[in-house]
């Protein structure tokens, strides 16, 4: 079983003419972290870091893969990326219900 949480920006990113603001998050994988420090390279920030890896845990319904890179998910407002984070604690709460014994 996949999990995953889905919700919906009170803002949204544009893209070309297209605002997106419905989306999906999952748990962080090994690769996010290592795909974000190949990208950024080692003496990247660490609030950069998270922001990366975050990224890699959040696809946005019907945007381009190409589209999707850390200037666009750090152009999103505050607000937005609240709603966001609230996500990526949700699903990390279902992955550890899901593993206690």
């Amino acid at each position: 079983m996949t999990i995953t949480v889905n919700r919906k920006l009170q803002i949204g990113v544009v893209v070309g003419d297209i605002t997106y603001k419905s989306f999906t998050v999952r748990p962080a994988i090994l690769r996010d972290s290592i795909e974000a420090i190949e990208d950024l390279g080692a003496e990247c920030s660490q609030a950069r870091l998270r922001v990366a890896i975050e990224m890699r845990q959040t696809t946005f319904d019907d945007m381009p893969s190409e589209a999707r890179n850390i200037d666009m998910f750090m152009s999103l407002c505050d607000k937005d990326y609240g709603i966001i984070t609230d996500a990526l604690n949700e699903v990390e709460k279902k992955l550890s219900a899901q593993s206690a014994p």
